[in-house]
């Protein structure tokens, strides 16, 4: 009988081992460390320019909508409830804004690429949740050229590299423990751009709306 009891238990040891690794808890979401994404969402540049040559004035404001991509790398360290990060990131954008000036010519501007660097702070709402506000510094490119029909002014392109900062916010959510993604707003606003040479002035200033999805991977 007393052998019969000691093979009954382990039997019944061995079966409940399997049952307790396959109810195992999870591994909790981790929030500290260095962290590489990749994002996507809608971009919205406004632009307000100035183009004056012997006497004669053009000045056009408006925005355009398109599409932003690209990349951040940042690293996070989690106290309590609070995290706190740094981050470094690219993108671009399809935006291309053209019209006509004085008649039979063309005028385009064209976001380029756009550099961040910045911090940002985080309070976890629960282990999955977290929202966060950050600020940074900006530096964006923006391309120009213009084309006269009649050849009455000189044909004109470039670019321009302008600095500038940026402010925003948004909600991040767990996938997994290394695994996350977040939807971000992020404003910009780049410092004037004015040149001024042989009677002809072009200014112009540039600001930017984004509203982003980031899916990403915390080492």
């Amino acid at each position: 009988m007393k052998r019969l009891l000691v093979i009954v238990a382990a039997t019944a040891g061995l079966s409940a081992t399997p049952a307790a690794a396959q109810y195992a808890v999870p591994e909790a979401p981790t929030n500290s460390g260095p962290r590489i994404e990749v994002k996507i969402g809608w971009d919205r540049p406004t632009f307000d320019s100035l183009l004056s040559d012997d006497g004669v004035t053009f000045r056009d404001s408006g925005s355009q909508d398109g599409l932003a991509y690209g990349g951040e790398l940042g690293y996070d360290h989690q106290v309590n409830g609070l995290v706190f990060g740094l981050y470094a990131g690219v993108d671009g954008s399809t935006v291309k804004e053209c019209s006509e000036l004085f008649g039979a010519d063309r005028y385009c501007e064209k976001v380029g690429r756009n550099f961040t660097l910045g911090a940002r702070a985080g309070a976890m709402l629960d282990e999955t949740f977290m929202l966060y506000g950050k600020v940074g510094y900006s530096n964006g490119r923006v391309q120009y050229d213009y084309t006269d029909y009649e050849n009455i002014l000189l044909d004109n392109e470039g670019g321009t590299n302008r600095d500038g900062y940026h402010v925003g916010g948004g909600l991040q959510f767990n996938l997994g423990r290394r695994i996350y993604n977040r939807i971000d707003y992020t404003y910009t606003n780049y410092k004037n751009y004015e040149v001024r040479e042989l009677g002809s002035t072009e200014r112009l200033d540039t600001a930017r709306h984004q509203v982003t999805y980031g899916l990403g991977y915390r080492f």
